[in-house]
């Protein structure tokens, strides 16, 4: 606890940061159950970005809405800033509530049962409690994972641990995004060890399933503040550490995302934070980190060049192996009774 304000502030009220865990949990909770609820009804779906990309549903906005009204009743002096809110409401304020009300909507659009609720809040950009509900398999009715500062992490009344191990293992599992190994190369002791790799479409999802010890570890290209919020200080309570990619290309400890460089706007305005991450145990993430290398710009630009010079070359070439039939030259019909493809009949034996 590096803050001095906040600790003065805890030392006045001790069962501060007790009361906004469990605010969290109460709300994450509420939250996922309307998921649940709404997971097999017809849906209005919605995009942010051109393409199809970016997706949002009523559901988002039925989720956010519940969260950020309780909120507003517990802590009315709090800040908000939710993924779905056209304005954050009080941003430079020392508590800050960042809300994802449901993290993985192109899993829910097509009922992949693989999404989440991430409640964090932060004082002065630092995260000191959190919850994040999500649909685990072992857990029909989704699970929440809560944490405080100080206080351990917990997966409903149960305590987790990260994967303890300090190097990955071959036959463990790892989540990584698409496109990863474009950013970044593997030096050979960790293209050994890295084990299976997974992509479950939820950061929410991946944090949660490393701090609870079923990842070895997870890798974020820039999540928004929304995505991990509460899951780095779950990760941390955890056993676990969350090591961020800074403009200097290091990778340093993440505690406050108001750090520059350290994932941080030029302009300072924190909703749009984003950062390249490693999480997981402190000693294999940092394993981790010290055998990857940023691969160049140029080389991903040479990268995307080949493959659209092979999809050209190979386009040519199905388009040769299809003779054009000149004008008027149509093969003729074949005689009647005659069958198909030309082949000689075979006589009739009475």
């Amino acid at each position: 606890m590096d803050d001095p304000r906040l600790r003065q502030l805890l030392e006045s009220d001790p069962a501060l940061l007790l009361s906004l865990e469990q605010e969290a949990v109460k709300l994450a909770s509420e939250a996922g159950a309307l998921l649940l609820d709404s997971f097999h009804k017809q849906l209005t779906v919605e995009y942010k970005a051109d393409g199809h990309r970016d997706p949002v549903t009523e559901v988002d906005r039925n989720a956010e809405a519940l969260i950020t009204a309780g909120i507003r009743r517990r802590f009315p002096e709090h800040g908000i800033l939710a993924e779905e809110m056209p304005q954050a409401l009080g941003l430079d304020r020392d508590f800050l509530w960042v809300v994802d009300p449901l993290d993985g909507t192109t899993n829910f659009i097509n009922r992949y049962p693989l999404v989440g609720v991430s409640i964090g809040v932060l004082y002065r950009a630092n995260p000191v409690a959190g919850a994040v509900f999500v649909t685990l398999p072992m857990a029909s009715g989704g699970r929440v994972l809560h944490a405080r500062l100080g206080g351990g992490a917990f997966a409903d009344d149960s305590p987790i641990q990260v994967y303890p191990a300090k190097d990955p293992s071959k036959e463990g599992l790892a989540a990584l995004p698409t496109g990863f190994f474009r950013h970044f190369r593997a030096a050979k002791d960790l293209r050994r060890k890295i084990g299976d790799t997974r992509v479950t479409g939820s950061i929410v999802c991946d944090m949660a399933l490393v701090a609870s010890g079923m990842l070895q570890f997870a890798a974020f290209t820039r999540p928004k503040l929304w995505d991990v919020a509460a899951g780095v200080l779950i990760v941390r309570e955890a056993g676990g550490e969350t090591l961020v990619r800074t403009t200097s290309r290091q990778w340093e400890p993440l505690r406050s995302f108001l750090k520059p460089g350290s994932g941080l706007p030029k302009d300072g305005d924190l909703s749009k934070w984003g950062a390249t991450l490693l999480v997981g145990n402190a000693a294999l993430v940092e394993m981790v980190a010290k055998n990857l290398r940023a691969r160049s710009g140029l080389w991903r630009w040479f990268r995307r060049m080949r493959g659209r010079w092979a999809r050209r070359v190979g386009a040519r070439s199905k388009a040769r192996e299809r003779p054009a039939e000149a004008p008027g030259m149509e093969k003729p019909d074949a005689p009647a009774g005659s069958p198909p493809g030309g082949e000689k009949p075979v006589p009739h034996r009475s």
